[in-house]
């Protein structure tokens, strides 16, 4: 499928830019077990860190984001409704093997943003 395809890509992207000794941050839905395992194995057999962000968002908060992108002029997303329902329906839980190397974060709460990068500097994982 198409989404595996853009899967693939984005891995291939972030491989060359590891090699070229800078750290990655891969920005996508995740949605499926699959998806997240493709990029997990890749990180050990690089022997790199590995980190997923799990933004958390109620679905009433989620719709209310979409609607105040929506009337945005300069908005370049498709999210909508519809979009958000099929993700939603889609979206597999991490496993007890990727909590391990996940945190998750409560987008609503940005004192949370602070915790993050407590533990992306204790992982070793700190852009700066």
């Amino acid at each position: 499928a198409s989404s595996d395809m853009t899967y693939q890509h984005m891995l291939q992207l972030a491989i060359e830019v590891l090699k070229a000794d800078y750290p990655v941050i891969v920005d996508a839905t995740f949605l499926q077990q699959q998806q997240r395992k493709l990029f997990s194995q890749q990180a050990e057999r690089l022997h790199i860190p590995f980190l997923m962000v799990s933004p958390q968002a109620d679905k009433e908060t989620l719709l209310k984001r979409i609607k105040q992108r929506a009337e945005q002029q300069d908005n370049v997303s498709e999210a909508d409704q519809v979009v958000l329902e099929n993700q939603l329906g889609k979206l597999q839980a991490l496993s007890s093997e990727e909590l391990k190397d996940s945190i998750a974060i409560d987008t609503e709460q940005a004192e949370q943003l602070s915790s993050l990068w407590e533990v992306l500097d204790g992982r070793g994982l700190s852009c700066n």
